[in-house]
């Protein structure tokens, strides 16, 4: 499963040391230029040594134009699956 996030779940989970259940629950993240920013702020504002991150290969950073095109089909494949339990649940009646 791939996963977009935003900055204060990936942060939170680097804060208490929870990383690790990103890539083991979802496998891959992708976030947004945007949140690769914010993120760098531990570093630059607080001395946080974000190399976990910057070695991950489970996490993709992406321009926010590659996103919207990611969300685009995420939300058509929802919305594939959702017509699809309906149709599902209709022939079951």
């Amino acid at each position: 499963m791939i996963v977009v996030s935003d900055t204060s779940p990936i942060s939170s989970l680097y804060l208490i040391g929870r990383l690790d259940l990103l890539p083991a629950i979802f496998g891959k993240i992708i976030i947004p230029e945007m949140v690769w920013s914010e993120l760098l702020v531990l570093e630059s504002n607080f001395g946080y040594d974000l190399s976990v991150f910057k070695t991950a290969t489970w996490l993709e950073i992406r321009p926010v134009g590659s996103m919207e095109e990611l969300l685009t089909k995420a939300r058509f494949r929802i919305h594939e699956q959702l017509i699809a339990a309906v149709l599902k649940r209709v022939g079951e009646q």
